[in-house]
């Protein structure tokens, strides 16, 4: 009476192995996920821009085409630049770092080309300035910052030249100079010493005045 589920007993393994096996076979034959249109695989191999050599027109290692990041350091260890790489060409994010380690600027890539949002910072690690970059030629509104983290110039861009309204203000946050640019001339200019201009509502009224 005791032999029948021990026999029981002794066959179970041998179906669970069997069973995994099968499993594995079918997840082995599974397809993996391709990636979308256009998006390439993220890099995960770093290494130092000494060691890869820039030939035609492509970053290579070994004489290939590198896909990673290119890295760089500072003499004393602390990281300079980081860039990611895709078939020998930038194509993602780019950052750089001051000698104290605070991040410096920020930019991204597309296929070699400056395609997306470019931020710089200052050494304490304040904003400098920021762009929209469209095919390597700034788009929309560019702003730079004074020291103090007052908004120094906002200068209006289409396809890499000035197009439209641009102001710049003193480190006080007063209106310095008021121009309005078309195809990179101006057509309208007027200027103010530091602390007679400093309402938003005037500066508002010279933009409608000058179109």
């Amino acid at each position: 009476m005791s032999s029948a589920p021990q026999a029981r007993r002794q066959v179970r393994p041998g179906i669970w192995v069997l069973l995994i096996a099968v499993a594995t076979g079918l997840l082995l034959l599974m397809p993996r996920r391709a990636a979308p249109p256009g998006e390439n695989p993220a890099p995960s191999t770093e290494v130092e821009r000494s060691l890869l050599t820039f030939n035609e027109s492509r970053v290579r290692q070994n004489g290939k085409p590198f896909t990673g990041f290119m890295i760089e350091h500072y003499p004393d260890g602390a990281l300079k630049s980081r860039s990611a790489i895709s078939n020998g060409v930038l194509h993602g994010v780019s950052e750089g770092w001051h000698t104290n380690r605070v991040l410096q600027v920020r930019e991204h890539f597309e296929l070699g080309i400056s395609h997306g949002q470019r931020l710089r910072w200052d050494e304490q690690g304040h904003k400098v300035s920021e762009a929209q970059i469209v095919k390597g030629k700034i788009e929309g509104v560019f702003r730079r910052w004074h020291d103090n983290g007052v908004l120094a110039e906002e200068v209006a861009m289409k396809n890499g030249e000035p197009d439209g309204p641009s102001s710049a203000y003193y480190a006080s946050g007063c209106l310095k100079t008021f121009v309005r640019m078309q195809n990179g001339k101006a057509i309208f200019r007027k200027s103010w010493p530091d602390g007679e201009i400093n309402s938003p509502d005037i500066v508002a009224l010279l933009k409608q005045s000058s179109e």
